[in-house]
């Protein structure tokens, strides 16, 4: 899979990205996003949530580490990662269960988890990296979509 790279404009643009990334990526369910706060990580999953029928209101999980959210009979993780030392806090909250479920999982500052999904190729073929870079001066939003390195 080649590098795909999507220009945020709008706010609607937010709407058509995560439609794109549903269609386009079908098979994906772990999303590991990328970028600096305000970068408009929280904001994707919002968008994402909507077109799947989350009805809650998806918030950023910073202090709570992870967030669940409910649409139809499956289940939708938001992790935030930032303030997580080490892998075993991820192990305690049962992050190798939640990766290997069918249920979509986004994960922001992903760093720790990468080497989780580096060790099986099913994690690897289920995972897509969303790259969101924020260019003040023009207040437009490039999103590069990439598959995880191993």
């Amino acid at each position: 899979m080649k590098n795909t790279t999507y220009i945020i404009k709008e706010k609607e643009d937010w709407e058509n990205l995560a439609l794109y990334v549903y269609k386009q990526y079908c098979e994906k369910r772990i999303f590991l996003l990328k970028g600096n706060l305000g970068a408009g990580k929280t904001t994707f999953v919002q968008a994402f949530g909507k077109l799947v029928g989350v009805v809650e209101h998806i918030t950023s999980p910073t202090f709570g580490i992870m967030n669940e959210y409910h649409f139809a009979d499956q289940l939708m993780y938001h992790l935030d990662l930032y303030r997580v030392r080490d892998l075993r806090e991820l192990k305690d909250i049962g992050i190798e269960d939640i990766l290997y479920f069918k249920n979509y999982c986004f994960v922001e500052w992903p760093e720790l988890i990468v080497e989780i999904i580096k060790q099986d190729k099913t994690l690897v073929e289920k995972t897509l990296v969303v790259d969101i870079h924020f260019d003040m001066d023009k207040q437009i939003r490039e999103v590069v979509m990439s598959e995880i390195e191993v």
